[in-house]
């Protein structure tokens, strides 16, 4: 940020690496289950993480403790889910389900239901203040 008169000031922030596991626990014609462990978040550091999933499927539902808190529909972007508002959560259960009825898709048609790959991306806010 440029301040008045000119002069530049360096925000600095220490990164963090979040843990992101997942596994296969469940399969049948109706879905497939994994587990997702997540590392510990250091909450006093970070503003958020996001969880970026890539899968395989017409939809897929997040649960957490039994409870559905997201669910996202093949667009062919990876989903990002916002953890904060879900307190950082170590386990989540991910349920993905696979085309069943002729659907138009603008990517070619999704086969199979797999969950791909699971990331935990920090993201960061710096606050800066007038003296």
């Amino acid at each position: 940020k440029l301040l008045p008169g000119g002069e530049n000031k360096a925000a600095k922030t220490e990164a963090v690496e979040v843990a992101a596991v997942f596994e296969e626990i469940n399969r049948d014609a109706d879905c497939a289950v994994y587990r997702v462990d997540l590392g510990d978040v250091p909450a006093d550091t970070v503003d958020d993480v996001l969880l970026h999933m890539d899968f395989t499927g017409d939809h897929a539902d997040v649960y957490l403790d039994g409870m559905l808190i997201a669910d996202w529909y093949t667009t062919g972007q990876p989903w990002k889910m916002a953890l904060k508002r879900h307190n950082y959560p170590k386990t989540l259960e991910v349920r993905v389900y696979p085309v069943k009825n002729p659907t138009y898709f603008e990517i070619p048609e999704p086969v199979g239901m797999t969950l791909n790959a699971v990331d935990a991306k920090p993201r960061y806010a710096i606050r800066l203040t007038e003296k």
